[in-house]
């Protein structure tokens, strides 16, 4: 009787070791996925804060420069007409805001932050079977 008894605490002790596996298994996995994520993070940050750093320093140097020619141009143009110098440097100034906007929504566009991790969490949504 007492190694019937032995043979049922070994089952149990089998059988409660599953679900303890599988806890540490999935902790595991959530550890790695949110390192991924953490990781993703900063490359994001770290992209963030050089797209502005070089905004920034671009502006500078742009705002420096439309000075300088505006000047030129209105000072150039300003006997022969007036209203043609300033609307001219006004036409120039639209052209080029535009121009960068659509730069900016084309970079904005390409950007996919976190695709990685997110790629890595429907891999596991869907090896846990719990696709919708």
């Amino acid at each position: 009787m007492h190694a019937d008894s032995d043979r049922v605490s070994a089952g149990t002790r089998s059988f409660g070791a599953s679900p303890n596996r599988l806890v540490r298994r999935a902790l595991a996995l959530l550890s790695t996925r949110a390192a991924l994520a953490l990781l993703e993070l900063q490359e994001e940050r770290d992209r963030a804060f050089l797209l502005v750093s070089l905004a920034a320093a671009g502006a500078c140097a742009a705002v420096f420069a439309w000075l300088g020619v505006t000047a030129l141009v209105v000072y150039a143009l300003w006997p022969r007409s007036p209203v043609g110098a300033l609307a001219g440097v006004t036409v120039f100034h639209a052209l080029v805001a535009w121009l960068v906007q659509r730069r900016v929504k084309r970079v904005l566009a390409e950007a996919k932050p976190f695709e990685v991790t997110l790629a890595e969490f429907e891999k596991d949504r869907t090896a846990l079977g719990l696709d919708a």
